[in-house]
């Protein structure tokens, strides 16, 4: 089973706080963690998926999801298996342009399960690295 990560609000420090995920301090003056490997590409990866093409931040990166969603067009998780579908092409591509080590580089995104309650959608997504390392993560939204 892969490991899961919710990038959101845990972060796994093993040489620190042994296997298990620990709550991200959010105060004021808390040192920085570098993230890499696996988790790097897993944040770009919802960054990436979460940034509306064409913004202010950067016109070419992202991906028409968000607006998709915005537009009340997923209503359903069939709807949201083929939107995600769609646009995975294109965010492996954005993710690997500038990945060097081999458990950076995303070699595929399979949306498992994706559940659309009222105004909230929670996708369940699994990511596989060039190195093989498989992770599974929620994002909801």
């Amino acid at each position: 089973m892969p490991e899961q990560y919710d990038i959101l609000f845990l972060q796994v420090d093993t040489a620190t706080l042994g296997s298990s995920p620990q709550r991200v301090p959010m105060t004021f003056g808390d040192p920085v963690k570098s993230i890499t490997g696996v988790q790097k590409a897993l944040q770009a990866f919802l960054c990436l998926l979460l940034t509306k093409r064409g913004g202010t931040w950067n016109a070419t990166a992202g991906c028409d999801f968000l607006a998709v969603l915005e537009q009340g067009l997923i209503r359903t998780s069939v709807d949201a298996q083929n939107y995600f579908a769609r646009d995975v092409p294109e965010l492996l591509a954005q993710v690997n342009k500038n990945a060097v080590y081999s458990d950076e580089i995303l070699t595929s995104a399979v949306l498992e399960s994706a559940a659309v309650e009222r105004s909230r959608l929670t996708l369940r997504i699994r990511l596989t690295t060039a190195a093989g390392t498989a992770v599974t993560f929620q994002a909801p939204i």
